[in-house]
């Protein structure tokens, strides 16, 4: 059997779980709908269809590990002469960008926004950001768990919810790329912000499946002859 193991690194952080979808509710209201009822029924309800809760199923459920207020970001990828000290200060007060996060060769600039800083957690004798800007509108949500999976394995992160306005990139990793993020904070997910959105501690925000080389690698035969 194939087993995936999810561990705490941070003791806030709220592991990914299974969905089960509850069919004994679902069975129940038909029965009592087909008894009582002279025309309404409830044989179509989705929890009846093994297809829709088989998807359902599939994989985990990532919960949000904190109550946060989310709102969109707005940020621009700029690059800064080297050994011009006044040239941070000249692009702020030309665009009225107060923040400026490394990330790699350039800086992203953006508005201060509170939620990006307010949940910071305590790494060792110092604080980190939970919420670390990723440019484009995004931003990179550190969970608080790592993941171990099979060599070979991929991970496929992709959104939950999408009733909701915060837009959750879909993601693939390699187990080498797993690792490396263990070895780091642990796994982390891409939220985009669409509008101002109140996500609770525990609210599912994104959801994890388990891939293998075969279904990455797979090809369509549309019946013509290969060339």
């Amino acid at each position: 059997m194939t087993t995936v193991r999810f561990r705490r690194r941070y003791d806030w952080a709220l592991l990914p779980f299974k969905q089960r979808i509850d069919t004994d509710a679902a069975k129940e209201e038909a029965t009592i709908y087909a008894k009582e009822f002279r025309w309404l029924r409830a044989y179509r309800r989705p929890e009846l269809c093994w297809p829709w809760r088989l998807a359902q199923e599939l994989g985990w459920v990532i919960p949000s590990p904190v109550h946060v207020n989310l709102s969109p970001i707005s940020d621009e990828e700029v690059e800064i002469p080297a050994g011009n000290p006044s040239a941070l200060t000249d692009l702020s007060s030309a665009t009225g960008y107060t923040e400026f996060w490394a990330r790699a060769s350039s800086l992203l600039a953006t508005h201060r926004s509170a939620w990006l800083r307010f949940h910071q957690f305590r790494v060792g004798d110092h604080w980190e950001c939970m919420f670390v800007l990723n440019g484009a509108g995004a931003v990179e949500w550190h969970l608080g768990w790592t993941v171990e999976i099979p060599t070979g394995m991929f991970v496929l992160l992709l959104p939950y919810d999408t009733t909701i306005p915060v837009e959750v990139p879909m993601g693939v990793l390699t187990d080498d790329a797993v690792a490396r993020l263990n070895a780091g904070h642990g796994l982390s997910v891409a939220i985009r912000p669409r509008a101002p959105v109140e996500v609770h501690r525990g609210q599912p925000i994104a959801r994890i499946l388990l891939l293998d080389a075969a279904t990455i690698k797979a090809r369509s035969d549309d019946g013509e002859p290969l060339r």
